[in-house]
């Protein structure tokens, strides 16, 4: 099973990422999957760029000593992550109205 956690590194960084199962990872690290760094584009707005683009691979470790700490972010964040770094799928806003419903009679 994987989530989306977003991670405050120990350098200031503030970096969201699909984790991995850490089965496969040595103890003490993280296994991140489509890191993407998050930065501040002005007017109070967020942008995302990939993590380390220049690397070969998509996944890697992240050591725990690097990390400050871990939160899981919130549902539009992690939206947008998804329509850009993930799998496309987004979590539907809650506060949806339904459109009224309208007694049939006959």
């Amino acid at each position: 099973m994987s989530e989306v956690k977003l991670f405050r590194l120990n350098s200031g960084e503030e970096v969201i990422s699909k984790v991995l199962d850490n089965s496969h990872t040595r103890a003490g690290s993280w296994l991140l999957k489509s890191p993407a760094i998050i930065l501040p584009v002005g007017n109070g707005k967020l942008g995302m760029a990939p993590w380390l683009p220049y690397c070969e691979t998509d996944s890697m470790e992240l050591p725990e000593k690097a990390v400050a700490f871990v939160a899981t972010p919130k549902t539009q964040l992690v939206n947008d992550y998804n329509e850009n770094f993930g799998s496309g799928l987004v979590v539907p806003d809650k506060t949806v109205e339904a459109p009224p419903l309208r007694l049939i009679t006959e």
